[in-house]
């Protein structure tokens, strides 16, 4: 691209994208990015979402998926990995320069702690596939006891003692199914 008499040129590079440096009799303007071929700019990248009970499914957070280049964005494919859903997705598979879309991710963990995924998108832009990180945290039940002995007095055979108090506190993210609960004597 030739900007006149006087001005630097176009110095293109992958894709017809390039550089441009305006200057004019030694003084500068600028340097300015130039992009002519689809371009991918999803938000927010990476996605994290919060702690999850092992096998519940959390709400949807959205990502959105810009089209920043000078062509229209031909996409191949958008694909979850990990623990994660795509539960809404409105992008078409081509998407206009300057357009955007959505998708909807959900996260169900399997396992507790911290769990990672991605959003594989294959398309035509530079650098594709472009890979969106997400992370989430699994919790499971966990339970705190507030005594695991009790001693008692000496008591005489068929008499009852006073009773003593023990607390089961569930400190966990998830609920507590108990099949049975069992008392050990030595």
């Amino acid at each position: 691209v030739n900007f006149g008499a006087g001005y630097a040129n176009l110095d293109g590079g992958k894709n017809g994208a390039g550089r441009v440096r305006l200057v004019r009799a030694g003084q500068s303007f600028g340097s300015f990015d130039v992009l002519s071929g689809a371009q991918v700019f999803v938000t927010p990248n990476p996605l994290t979402f919060g702690a999850q009970n092992i096998g519940s499914t959390s709400a949807a957070k959205s990502m959105t998926l810009d089209n920043t280049g000078g062509q229209a964005l031909v996409i191949s494919s958008i694909a979850p990995q990990g623990n994660f859903a795509i539960t809404a997705n409105n992008c078409p598979s081509t998407l206009p320069v300057a357009a955007s879309c959505t998708l909807g991710i959900r996260f169900t963990p399997t396992a507790s702690g911290t769990l990672t995924g991605s959003v594989n998108i294959i398309s035509n832009a530079s650098g594709s596939p472009h890979i969106i990180q997400l992370t989430g945290t699994g919790q499971g039940a966990a339970l705190s006891v507030s005594a695991t002995s009790l001693s008692f007095s000496s008591q005489f055979s068929g008499t009852t003692s006073s009773p003593q108090a023990v607390t089961l506190s569930n400190i966990g993210g998830a609920a507590v199914n108990f099949t049975s609960i069992v008392i050990n004597s030595d």
